[in-house]
């Protein structure tokens, strides 16, 4: 099992958006060949949030980043 963590920096105030970006990203993760889980973590009074996902395999953590491309 491999783990990918993403990281962002939206600053303080933005959990509305975080939750927001959070909601449109899920499908994304899910709709993943090999995806196995995902929790969305956020320190609200500094604005730090992030994603850890959980893939079967290397290769599928790799995929990730094609995907979240726009």
């Amino acid at each position: 099992m491999y783990a990918e963590l993403v990281t962002m920096h939206l600053g303080p105030g933005m959990k509305a958006t975080a939750e927001m970006v959070a909601d449109q990203l899920a499908p994304v993760y899910k709709a993943l060949q090999g995806f196995k889980g995902l929790v969305f973590i956020g320190d609200i009074e500094f604005g730090e949030y992030g994603c850890l996902s959980l893939w079967e395999s290397r290769e599928n953590a790799q995929a990730l980043s094609g995907a979240l491309k726009p």
